[in-house]
């Protein structure tokens, strides 16, 4: 059918960025809008967390399996880790990113000297836009994230609700600063011309009133632990696989289920076997590698 939805968004930062927070609020927030969204998350394989991360979402109104190959969106949170992602962007897909730095930048580490002919560059102050709307650059994830909510015409409510339920724990300035940051970044973007032809385009209909599920890897294998009625549980914690844990420990027990925590995998996995022998039905959480 034309005019579907078919649009992938990019992001990329360090750790502390608020790269993974980012798109997770992406994708709820096209969830909540009525969209179909895949996505896929990089972290660094380390245990403090340091190093670049990915956030891609693939928004579409109709089924989608599998990440596309090319984003048409990248927003770069880190030049430096962005740089190398700049090649993964369709001809005539945008880069957005911060074009007022606050240092002086070398020749060649400002990512707008790496956009390649055909593909369009955004420039926008996100430090300066994310301290003006709350005093800090700390939220300048939110402005980047308003900014292509702007730039692409996305549903502003559907952000707010997903903002608000992702800091609801948090203190109340911090939910407030982020709607402040984000929305200053949608007045940016619905003011900026747009020079592309990425289009969001309309959801899919609903045919059924279900309420939709956004369930990321980790959830999953939770899930699926817990309904295969697994009762030992031996594990280590590692970013990305960390929560795996952090949902099972809190679960587990809850069924009459039992979880130890490993000084390191090998003992993780010896732990399993030994269960297993015992007639258990044991597991440990898949070990993640660093992508390539």
């Amino acid at each position: 059918m034309e005019n579907d939805a078919d649009i992938q968004i990019a992001i990329c930062g360090s750790a502390g960025d608020g790269t993974i927070a980012a798109g997770d609020i992406l994708n709820q927030a096209m969830a909540i809008a009525g969209y179909k969204v895949i996505a896929f998350d990089i972290y660094p394989p380390e245990i403090r967390g340091f190093g670049k991360c990915i956030a891609r979402t693939r928004i579409t109104s109709q089924s989608a399996y599998s990440i596309k190959e090319r984003s048409d969106v990248l927003v770069s949170l880190n030049d430096r880790h962005a740089i190398s992602h700049v090649a993964e962007v369709r001809e005539y897909g945008a880069v957005i990113y911060d074009n007022a730095p606050v240092a002086t930048v070398a020749e060649g580490d400002h990512i707008s000297a790496h956009v390649k002919p055909g593909q369009l560059s955004y420039g926008l102050p996100t430090r300066e836009i994310a301290e003006r709307a709350t005093g800090a650059a700390k939220a300048r994830n939110m402005v980047a994230l308003g900014f292509v909510a702007g730039l692409y015409g996305m549903p502003i409510e559907a952000f707010h609700t997903a903002i608000s339920e992702k800091f609801k724990t948090k203190a109340k300035t911090v939910v407030s600063d982020n709607l402040g940051a984000f929305d200053a970044g949608y007045r940016e973007g619905a003011a900026t011309f747009k020079l592309d032809f990425v289009d969001l385009g309309p959801p899919a209909k609903a045919t059924a009133k279900i309420k939709a599920t956004v369930m990321n890897g980790n959830a999953a294998v939770a899930r699926g632990c817990l309904d295969a009625g697994i009762d030992t549980l031996f594990g280590y914690p590692i970013t990305p696989a960390t929560t795996i844990l952090e949902t099972l420990a809190a679960e587990m027990p809850k069924r009459g289920g039992r979880f130890l925590q490993a000084e390191d995998e090998i003992a993780a996995i010896s732990g399993v076997i030994g269960a297993g022998f015992a007639g258990a039905r044991a597991a440990t959480p898949p070990r993640v590698p660093a992508w390539p």
